[in-house]
């Protein structure tokens, strides 16, 4: 399943939108949770003193579906990442459909702390800028119901 995964990966380029949401349309074959792990472990491969040694940086969550946003950061000099997942999602979603899109309403992620740029999300591959320092729930799961986004090298 993982080389499966792989290939798929492969053939999307930088792009992966369309597997990630994939995935997660079918999530009760397992292959979402498998994608997850390869890419959080490649990433933590990739980038083994950021994970190891960066200083952790809590992050806060803000709008209508707040309580329901976790979000940290990691930084080692220049190289950062940001980590933003769903919690309680049972009552997010209570018919059991992922987290995706509209459902996160005006919610989202302060990255103030974490000024200027640009982020790449490790499972979409898709390429994020902050608003006034914000990102947005509905855009950073637009496609994946869990974002790892890092910049700088």
């Amino acid at each position: 399943m993982l080389n499966d995964l792989r290939g798929a990966a492969g053939s999307a380029g930088g792009d992966r939108s369309a597997l990630a949401r994939g995935l997660v349309e079918s999530v009760e074959d397992g292959r979402a949770k498998l994608y997850l792990t390869w890419q959080a472990l490649s990433a933590r491969c990739e980038y083994p003193g950021l994970f190891a040694e960066g200083e952790y940086l809590p992050l806060a969550a803000e709008g209508e579906k707040a309580r329901h946003l976790f979000a940290f950061a990691r930084r080692l000099g220049s190289t950062e990442a940001v980590v933003v997942v769903p919690r309680l999602v049972a009552r997010l979603t209570p018919d059991g459909t992922p987290p995706l899109g509209a459902v996160w309403a005006d919610t989202h992620a302060d990255l103030s702390a974490m000024p200027g740029g640009a982020w790449r999300d490790a499972f979409t591959g898709r390429r994020l800028v902050a608003t006034d320092g914000r990102l947005a729930a509905a855009e950073l799961f637009s496609y994946f119901p869990v974002s790892l986004l890092f910049r700088g090298e």
